[in-house]
């Protein structure tokens, strides 16, 4: 496991990828996954994101794509260990995969931020982040491959490596058996993100980072996930799932979290409520429309198409008003959208 954590630090430290060309006039900064072909009419989820602030009144140049994803060689190791033997117990690895999952978007980000700050001669003060991690998207990451496709009880390789450490040991494939299995794996990966100091020292260091950025007048903006339904979905089905299952764990800090909001395709605003896929939990800011947002690839649903438009309606008034604080500037932000209380749901 050390191997694999030294590579995704090793991966983190790496200089600025920048697609497409930098250009001065830059203020706004999307840290995501993009197309490396920056020619290509294939769009990866960033250059949709990318497009969504572009399309609300910004040139082209004024909107830089950063890469923000790790490696394929990072994310092979981690791999290995869910579906390798190794060193270390069978136990060690799939806690070890676990962890690295969870963090592996949050380590990327501090990496980046970091390169951020030791560039000031960089003229960005939005930066948008549409991507983060949840347990229950962990979960899915171990419960997917565990089973052999439309075979619910049926084990694989992995499975079988998953029961055991599970303490089921005499698999017979009945319904009471794959939901053991599963609610030990619900258990599982969040007992070890709730003890993980990796995680926590991560968390604590993204705080830092984004408060040094606050200190420039550097705001970021970042979606809340969509794993509300996914969390429903299990609950439905009998399982017991921890209140914090679907939280961003790199929702912490000073900065916008945004989640989605369902306009319910009518012009009155009394009937919209929160997407059925967005996220819940108390880091969630503002709620904004984030069902068939217009994209450079057509139309899309998801958190992540919410919060660029949040990240472009921070910079305008940025512009607008060079004399506001970074605090008042935010507040004036979020003030124009529905905010989101946690106790109303």
């Amino acid at each position: 496991m050390a191997a694999v954590r030294r590579a995704l630090e090793e991966d983190a430290a790496k200089p600025l990828e920048f697609r497409g060309e930098l250009s001065d006039d830059a203020t706004v900064a999307v840290l995501d996954s993009f197309h490396p072909d920056q020619t290509s009419k294939f769009s990866l989820h960033g250059d949709m994101v990318h497009s969504v602030v572009v399309m609300s009144g910004f040139r082209e140049s004024e909107v830089v794509k950063i890469e923000n994803t790790t490696g394929g060689e990072v994310n092979s190791l981690m791999a290995d260990l869910l579906y390798q033997k190794g060193p270390g117990t069978d136990e060690e690895r799939v806690d070890g995969y676990i962890e690295l999952c969870a963090s592996q978007t949050l380590s990327k980000t501090n990496g980046t931020l970091k390169n951020l700050l030791a560039q000031p001669e960089l003229n960005i003060k939005t930066i948008n982040q549409s991507q983060g991690y949840t347990r229950v998207m962990v979960y899915k990451l171990l419960q997917d491959p565990a089973f052999f496709f439309n075979e619910p009880g049926k084990l694989t390789e992995v499975g079988e490596r998953l029961a055991a450490i599970s303490g089921l040991k005499n698999w017979d494939g009945s319904e009471e058996s794959v939901h053991k299995l599963k609610q030990a794996l619900i258990d599982r990966v969040d007992r070890v993100v709730d003890n993980s100091e990796s995680l926590k020292s991560l968390q604590a260091e993204h705080g830092e980072l984004l408060q040094k950025l606050r200190d420039r007048g550097v705001g970021v903006v970042t979606s809340a996930g969509n794993s509300y339904d996914d969390c429903a979905d299990l609950t439905r089905a009998g399982f017991r799932v921890p209140e914090d299952f679907d939280d961003d764990v790199t929702s912490v800090g000073p900065k916008i979290v945004v989640g989605a909001l369902h306009n319910m395709l009518t012009e009155d605003p009394s009937d919209d409520q929160p997407a059925y896929f967005s996220s819940r939990y108390d880091a969630v800011d503002i709620l904004v429309d984030g069902v068939n947002v217009w994209t450079e690839a057509g139309s899309a649903w998801g958190t992540s198409y919410a919060a660029p438009k949040v990240a472009a309606r921070r910079e305008q008034l940025r512009r607008e008003h060079p004399t506001w604080d970074i605090d008042f500037l935010e507040q004036q932000t979020l003030s124009e959208y529905r905010l989101y209380d946690s106790k109303a749901g």
